[in-house]
């Protein structure tokens, strides 16, 4: 189920590429399902549909794949390399997973998404957790690390359907959300939406949310070309399972790193979770007489894992994650973190090399690690050279969270690496494991948690754009046109302010409980609150407030809840710069202090510079202190041209540093990615040029806003 990586001019001549036809379709289902033919989840539909392919570039993924699309793949002659025989994580790739260089002409691709509460084991897994593996790749089957518990899915599914597509295509989703009493967005996360700001996917923002039993189309154009993923923007359903991977690959004439890998694939994309074994709402906001906090329990791996219980250390019997390769070949591995919850989460390839190659969909400058740190909302493509003659016919890919957790608790998975046609499909080492004190070695680290001071350890700043910007410097000591500045923290509630002392003025502020302490998540003293009508497609229909512009009901609160919107020029060249402000102690551990996935949509940015500055233990000196170096043009660089992304980490007690053009007209959503600190409010909108600039959205889009009679 592979197509040929685009550069492999020679793959033909080798006999390693074969031209599928007559082939049958196996079956429909299943983030997971293996199939010999790309793109190819077996159908439900009619086999007359495979006689009557249609006679468009349209192709349609409805749930599963259907024949008709599977027909529109063969009549064109696609000529596929062939599939992973025995390879047990299965995937549907989608209807226009296809060679972009010998099938460039754009395609409308076109998906359904079923949005429902569901659970992991149900009937349609039969004995999958009793360790029949067969069963637990049957349609419908989520079954997770073998644990039982509801969760929300799209088409039964975990991840949800992968989207696969060329540069140029137009992505087409009908999301239909049969969520009893809840409401939907999705947000197609990396995307910058230059022309259709409006299908962001951000609730009370770029859109109204799509209610219970209605359904919404989302449709926009598949540009750039790189690894992204799509997920819930609504409450916190990403946490509880909506989330799914979408490539986007471009011809090999444009692609800058094409020689340095063979094959590109589509089961080689690796979708990291952070799973709970309850519902993500059980420990929102938390519980007063027991600290709950927001742990997680295990780690998934493309949706699945096993896991084992601390208490009597019995393991799952649900099956690993299966990724194959060939002795000497190259292959890009395409690694998404869709984790929603306070902890990084680090990855490694027993016995093998990264060469990491983009960051968040854009092409760096190549980099050597042995393990590859990432925090939720950010994706990293890798290669991974096969061995020439390798010693084990099977090697560990090994995932656990770091960082912050290091002091509240740990979660891990495994997954495995096999050689084609080894004798042996399982590892000759022990499983590495945390509390049996297994580790594989972590050499060369590349984005680590808190300080880079280590020779082994390269800091996302110190990463180097394969294609640097254009329209602006990112030379040391220079200044953007404009500075946005945010000290991010979490502010300390007093009960008489949260809760109602009698006096009918309480505000329903958000809060974060862990156990007496209750938090508010700021920026600049403001916990956001969704504005009574979408900013971007209502514009002018409802109050916002940031520093500066803060209502008078505020004057005596230590916390601001409000909607908080900070404009910025068009055609400018902005800074933003985030200070962790919380108060620490002398000595205390960068690595080890909470960390901050900063998110922001509509655009990417150069990662100007980031660090710790643990000597300050006061948060208003250290943002003091930040902010006069830029002021003075000493806020430190590491490299001329650094990486573009569009998340960038906030070390605990530190600060982060990134600059834009702001070229692309909206109001974008800007926010940490960790789900309960969204939760909590640590989140912003920026809006680029102002209002009377902002584009139109296409006539009849829906409106919403408050309804009073």
């Amino acid at each position: 189920m592979a197509v040929p990586h685009e550069c492999d001019k020679d793959a033909a001549r080798r006999g390693e590429i074969a031209t599928v036809l007559n082939h049958r379709a196996p079956r429909a289902r299943g983030t997971r399902g293996h199939s010999k033919l790309p793109g190819a989840a077996a159908s439900r539909h009619s086999a007359a549909a495979m006689r009557s392919p249609p006679t468009t570039k349209t192709t349609v993924l409805p749930r599963g794949l259907g024949l008709r699309a599977l027909g529109a793949l063969l009549v064109t002659g696609l000529t596929l390399l062939g599939g992973a025989d025995g390879q047990k994580w299965k995937t549907e790739l989608g209807p226009c997973y296809r060679d972009c260089t010998k099938d460039p002409e754009p395609r409308t691709c076109y998906y359904v998404f079923v949005e429902e509460i569901y659970a992991t084991l149900t009937q349609a897994c039969g004995n999958c957790s009793l360790g029949n593996e067969t069963q637990c790749y049957q349609n419908d089957c989520v079954f997770a690390d073998g644990v039982e518990r509801t969760m929300y899915s799209i088409n039964r599914m975990l991840p949800g359907p992968a989207i696969h597509v060329c540069r140029g295509d137009t992505i087409r989703v009908d999301l239909r959300v049969h969520l009893p009493g809840h409401a939907e967005t999705i947000h197609w996360h990396g995307l910058p939406q230059a022309d259709t700001p409006w299908m962001d996917g951000v609730a009370w923002v770029t859109q109204c949310p799509v209610i219970y039993g209605n359904t919404f189309r989302y449709e926009f154009l598949a540009e750039p070309a790189g690894t992204y993923f799509y997920h819930s923007h609504s409450g916190l359903h990403k946490v509880n399972g909506v989330v799914g991977c979408m490539i986007i690959r471009d011809s090999h004439e444009n692609n800058v790193h094409c020689h340095k890998y063979d094959y590109d694939l589509g089961e080689h994309v690796i979708l990291l979770q952070d799973w709970m074994h309850v519902p993500a709402e059980f420990v929102l906001p938390g519980l007063a007489h027991r600290i709950t906090g927001q742990p997680a329990d295990a780690c998934l791996i493309n949706g699945q894992g096993s896991y084992t219980r601390p208490s009597t250390g019995n393991t799952t019997k649900t099956p690993l994650a299966v990724f194959e390769i060939s002795p000497g070949k190259r292959y890009r591995f395409r690694i998404i973190n869709a984790g929603s919850l306070s902890c990084p989460i680090q990855i490694q390839f027993e016995s093998h090399t990264m060469i990491v190659i983009a960051a968040d969909g854009l092409d760096i400058e190549p980099q050597s690690a042995n393990s590859l740190v990432t925090i939720s909302g950010e994706r990293w493509d890798v290669v991974i050279t096969g061995k020439k003659r390798p010693t084990a016919g099977a090697y560990w890919i090994y995932v656990r969270t770091v960082g912050f957790c290091t002091n509240q608790g740990f979660s891990e998975q495994r997954a495995l690496l096999v050689y084609k046609g080894a004798n042996s499909r399982v590892p000759a080492t022990a499983a590495p494991a945390v509390r049996q004190h297994r580790q594989l070695p972590t050499g060369t680290v590349v984005n680590p948690p808190g300080d880079c001071e280590g020779s082994t350890q390269v800091c996302a700043s110190e990463l180097s754009a394969a294609v640097p910007p254009t329209d602006y410097t990112t030379r040391p000591r220079s200044k953007a046109q404009k500075l946005v500045f945010f000290r991010l923290r979490f502010d300390f509630l007093p009960p008489p302010e949260l809760f109602d002392a009698g006096n009918g003025m309480n505000d329903y502020e958000k809060f974060l409980a862990f156990g007496s302490t209750n938090l508010a998540a700021t920026l600049n003293k403001i916990s956001y609150t969704e504005p009574s009508a979408p900013f971007l497609t209502q514009p002018g229909k409802a109050p916002y407030c940031n520093e500066d512009r803060k209502p008078q009901r505020c004057a005596n609160e230590t916390v601001c809840d409000c909607a908080h919107l900070v404009k910025v020029p068009y055609d400018k060249t902005i800074d933003v710069i985030i200070v962790e402000t919380s108060d620490i102690n002398l000595g205390d551990n960068s690595t080890n202090l909470l960390a901050h996935p900063m998110h922001l949509h509509g655009t990417s940015f150069s990662c100007m510079g980031m660090g710790t500055l643990r000597n300050i233990t006061n948060g208003t000196e250290r943002a003091e202190t930040v902010y006069d170096l830029w002021e003075r043009r000493a806020l430190p660089t590491s490299v001329p041209h650094p990486a573009l992304k569009d998340v960038l980490t906030l070390p605990g007690a530190g600060w982060a540093w990134f600059r834009f053009r702001a070229t692309n007209r909206g109001c974008w959503f800007f926010h940490c990615h960790f789900q309960y600190h969204m939760a909590g409010g640590m989140e912003a909108v920026i809006q680029v040029g102002e209002t009377k600039q902002l584009p139109k959205p296409p006539r009849n889009f829906p409106k919403c806003s408050n309804y009073f009679g």
